[in-house]
């Protein structure tokens, strides 16, 4: 019955297709959502298949804080202000799941959903050289800070430039 028909996804793998029993419908409709702000604000096509990786991070992730085991994410302060418009989209996104699944997920998962929007923007990017990109950057800033004998404010509009050319010299 189309009339029942929330929402409607193209070009989705059939691995991730796959999933969609064992997610539940408010989780998927969550994880959507947040991918739907994020190609309105980054304005950029994204992976296909994100709202159902996102979904099924986001549920084990839930299962995870219910069962009292806890995932710390070192990049977060890396992530915070390499990524400034993906970590607050991620945010907002957590934020609103927590609220309506009535669940309070730490911080690192909205590290983990923003490294999830990072690795979606790529055309062939995979998490683990998402992830390398980030500890690299954070390496970069640490030998230019050494090697001038300064701090750098990661607030800094000057930090944010520096941040933004190292971003498209690891890239490239």
């Amino acid at each position: 019955d189309l009339s029942r028909v929330q929402r409607t996804f193209y070009n989705v793998s059939k691995r991730y297709v796959d999933l969609l029993p064992d997610l539940p419908e408010a989780l998927m409709l969550a994880a959507d959502d947040i991918v739907e702000d994020a190609q309105d604000e980054l304005d950029c096509e994204l992976n296909p298949n994100l709202p159902f990786i996102l979904a099924d991070h986001l549920n084990f992730a839930i299962q995870r804080i219910r069962q009292g085991v806890p995932l710390q994410s070192p990049l977060c302060y890396d992530v915070k202000h390499l990524y400034p418009r993906e970590y607050q989209i991620a945010a907002r996104g957590v934020r609103q799941l927590c609220e309506t699944a009535g669940v309070q997920l730490p911080e690192s998962e909205t590290v983990s959903v923003a490294l999830h929007l990072i690795n979606a923007e790529g055309k062939a990017g995979d998490m683990h050289s998402t992830m390398a990109n980030v500890e690299l950057i954070a390496r970069l800033t640490e030998m230019v800070e050494e090697y001038f004998h300064i701090r750098i404010d990661p607030d800094s509009f000057n930090y944010s430039r520096l941040a933004m050319h190292m971003r498209y010299l690891v890239q490239r």
